[in-house]
């Protein structure tokens, strides 16, 4: 092409800015060549390598990919085909204008919210540049995933209802389709939050800039040059934006946010997606030229159709290009890599030739080394799926019957991909940051969940830390990462809950699994530092488990763990019935029958549970009964170390002989004395067990009795400048210390010293602030105990 030609083709692009100012015409430029929709008539094309620099260097490792190759491709995509994208605020204010706390039936609570930013030259954010609608579920565990779009919905309706159509059409279609749609999303545990762009930047070739980027200061004095974001740049810097918001709220898990877009909102949902790693996974549907198709491959929409027709959507350097997409130092499969290696899935229909699945899914294909590079499948090279045909795990996609539509059947797939791959992998994030394996969290998740890869490393990674004994090491997340040392290294215990709460966690994955097996060796948890836009993204989320193929091979099994642990339980269990802290039990004060941190009411509470639990069906008759017999000695064990004071009942140790059941004493803080806190929960177990036994009645009213004579009034306890102190206060709630003497019943406090000492101000700061030495433990006994006495009176 001549210049003069190239000159009257991109006239308003490399003169019309200064000129027009705010913007040129959609109609300025010669009119581009006729879409082919004949697969006969693509030509050869070559496409750039993701793996190689621009200077022909390749990229052999995620250092080089993320530190060199991926911001040389964001620099090439801001430069010839997006603009630069816009920078985030320098001051702005969130404000929610509306909120309805029972919105969709009372299933969800509405919000609308607006993002306000100054006016240029001022410091007051008094403009709104941005607004949105956001619904949550109201029924909730804690922060719940969410899906963000541009037009996911009509804000202006009162409830959720994305613009969907059933394809193929049957019938009449019901007016509530979108609305039935919307509440699948939430019902499922997903918010949903739809952005409008009216504010942001409206799709107008001659007034999208009059939004944010007027706001920001990303005009010159002239208006907009060749590199100035378009419209597609600004709706991405928006979802971003949203994400932004979420952070700040306590009912949407920022980390589990995934963009997505149809046709147009499809493109800016990929380009918020390369520039922002905090996205967890990005969905394009029916994106196609500009978003997921390849440039280069001649059908379909073109580069010179969709910029004559939408120049505002491109920075004006993308026209440029129009007929002569081969001198594109960049395509489309190269966006695709930069969102490696999060979880992407595109779509597209039978009939929407315009859009190119075809080219959608050869992107896919071609980014496929990017992610194998970072630890992540990409999509299968197989053969063009058929109608209907997912195909794909961490990068998927469909193309289904239809047209360019977002349709229920979409819905129901991207769902699936966001159980699997954002759902699960948030909730396997979760429980893996906690100081410990939160069991209990853990076993209020779906089946869906146990059945998800997430789970599978989760399982894996507690397997590798179990002990040869079968037991499991204290104050450690043991689902965060495998064990790789010696299994002469591991020491386990039943201290804090430890080996416990990985039996609960591995008998209900083996239900759910059978009998699992696992080669740990074949499956990690990927660990990175977390970014933030504009930072190179991590290979994968700081937590996120990644499982790799083949893990349900090898050994050792979960069923077998669970059985070695749980025999390990009632081998520990002394002649006496009571348990140590740790097995064998060692010289240490770890040897005595351990009331401490509620250890032996914590595994009487285990054992009870195995019986009666379908987790731990498959033990068989005789473990499980051997579980009762333990049950009943433990119990046993509790009233006899019972502590008689002058003949009368009161409460326990923290430690008692494991053959005299003598109170005894542990570290140097921890003397001989009657324990409040411990026996707090002994009392809340006998009262749970319902018996009838005389015994334990006189246990609970024994015990009791002395919790409501012990009670402390008057005082309370105060934090303050790094130190604890207890000071008067007459209105104060009655409060317990945590040790009182055998001899007088009164409190007693030592320090590292071992001296006992009457008051909590003489021993040093170190133990006055890292103890628990007062607590309200006698109030919960005193709500129990009511509750008891109606089935007892």
């Amino acid at each position: 092409m001549n210049p003069s030609a190239l000159a009257l083709r991109t006239g308003w692009l490399l003169g019309g800015f200064a000129i027009l100012g705010m913007g040129p015409l959609p109609s300025w430029g010669a009119e581009p060549r006729r879409a082919n929709h004949d697969e006969a008539k693509v030509t050869a094309f070559t496409l750039p390598d993701c793996l190689q620099l621009q200077n022909g260097s390749p990229v052999t490792t995620p250092d080089r990919w993320f530190g060199e190759r991926r911001p040389e491709l964001l620099r090439l995509f801001e430069q010839n085909v997006y603009g630069r994208f816009p920078r985030a605020p320098r001051v702005s204010r969130w404000r929610v204008t509306r909120e309805d706390a029972e919105a969709v039936g009372g299933i969800a609570t509405r919000r609308d919210v607006v993002l306000e930013l100054p006016e240029p030259g001022s410091e007051l954010p008094t403009t709104i540049a941005l607004r949105f609608t956001v619904y949550t579920p109201k029924v909730r565990s804690g922060p719940v995933p969410g899906f963000v779009g541009i037009h996911l919905f009509d804000t202006a309706k009162a409830f959720p209802s994305p613009a969907v159509a059933r394809n193929p059409p049957t019938g009449k279609i019901s007016e509530d389709l979108g609305g039935a749609v919307g509440r699948d999303i939430l019902n499922r545990g997903y918010a949903l939050a739809s952005l409008d762009i009216q504010e942001l930047a409206p799709d107008s070739a001659t007034n999208y800039a009059r939004g944010a980027l007027r706001l920001l200061g990303e005009l010159g004095p002239e208006g907009r040059d060749p590199q100035t974001s378009g419209a597609l740049g600004v709706w991405a810097w928006g979802l971003v934006r949203a994400l932004d918001y979420f952070s700040t709220t306590h009912d949407i898990d920022p980390s589990a946010v995934i963009a997505i877009g149809h046709s147009r909102m499809g493109k800016a949902a990929l380009w918020a997606g390369a520039n922002d790693a905090r996205f967890a996974a990005l969905i394009a549907n029916g994106s196609g030229c500009g978003g997921a198709a390849l440039s280069k491959r001649d059908f379909g929409e073109t580069v010179g159709i969709i910029t004559h027709a939408f120049p505002h959507w491109f920075c004006g350097t993308f026209a440029t290009f129009s007929d002569e997409e081969e001198r594109l130092p960049v395509d489309q499969h190269q966006l695709l890599a930069l969102l490696a290696p999060r979880p992407v899935y595109l779509a597209g229909a039978e009939k929407d030739g315009w859009a190119d699945p075809r080219g959608e899914y050869l992107s896919a294909v071609h980014a496929a080394p990017v992610f194998r590079l970072l630890g992540a499948p990409g999509i299968p090279s197989l053969q063009y799926p058929g109608l209907d045909q997912p195909i794909g795990t961490r990068v998927r996609f469909h193309l289904r019957r239809g047209g360019h539509d977002l349709t229920e059947y979409d819905w129901a797939r991207f769902l699936e991909f966001a159980d699997d791959e954002v759902r699960h992998p948030a909730i396997a994030r979760r429980l893996a940051s906690r100081r410990r394996l939160d069991a209990s969290e853990a076993l209020r998740q779906t089946d869906g969940w146990f059945q998800s890869a997430s789970a599978s490393v989760l399982a894996a990674n507690v397997l590798s830390h179990q002990s040869p004994r079968g037991s499991w090491p204290k104050n450690t997340n043991t689902t965060t990462n495998p064990f790789r040392g010696k299994p002469s290294e591991l020491h386990g215990t039943f201290d804090n809950g430890a080996t416990l709460e990985e039996l609960r966690f591995l008998a209900r994955f083996q239900r759910i699994h059978g009998n699992a097996r696992f080669d740990p060796e074949r499956i990690t948890v990927m660990e990175a530092k977390g970014t933030t836009e504009g930072e190179t993204p991590p290979t994968a989320r700081a937590g996120t488990p990644a499982a790799t193929e083949g893990q349900l091979t090898g050994s050792p099994d979960a069923r077998a763990a669970v059985q070695r642990g749980l025999r390990h339980i009632l081998e520990a269990q002394y002649p006496t019935g009571g348990w140590p802290q740790s097995y064998p039990p060692g010289p240490g004060y770890a040897r005595h029958i351990t009331f401490n941190d509620d250890t032996f009411v914590r595994i009487l509470d285990f054992l009870r549970e195995v019986p009666r639990t379908p987790d731990f069906a498959f033990l068989g008759p005789e473990l499980l009964e051997s579980c009762r017999v333990a049950v009943d000695r433990g119990i046993d064990c509790i009233l006899r170390c019972q502590v008689r004071i002058e003949g009368t009942k009161t409460v326990w140790c923290a430690q008692h002989d494991s053959t005299t059941l003598e109170p005894r004493p542990a570290r140097t803080f921890e003397p001989v004395s009657l324990s409040g806190a411990e026996s707090a929960r002994v009392l809340k177990f006998l009262m749970s067990l319902n018996s009838n036994r005389a015994e334990i009645e006189e246990a609970i009213r024994g015990g009791v009795a002395w919790f409501e004579r012990s009670s402390l009034h008057g005082i309370r306890v105060v934090r303050s400048n790094g130190d604890v102190s207890v000071v008067s206060d007459p209105s104060a709630p009655p409060i317990w210390a945590r040790f009182y003497d055998l001899e007088f019943g009164r409190p007693i406090f030592t320090g590292r010293d071992g001296v006992v000492r009457q008051n909590l101000a003489e021993i040093e700061q170190e133990r006055r602030t890292g103890y628990s030495w007062y607590g309200t433990w006698g109030r919960d006994v005193a709500e129990a105990f009511l509750r008891w006495k109606r089935a007892h009176p």
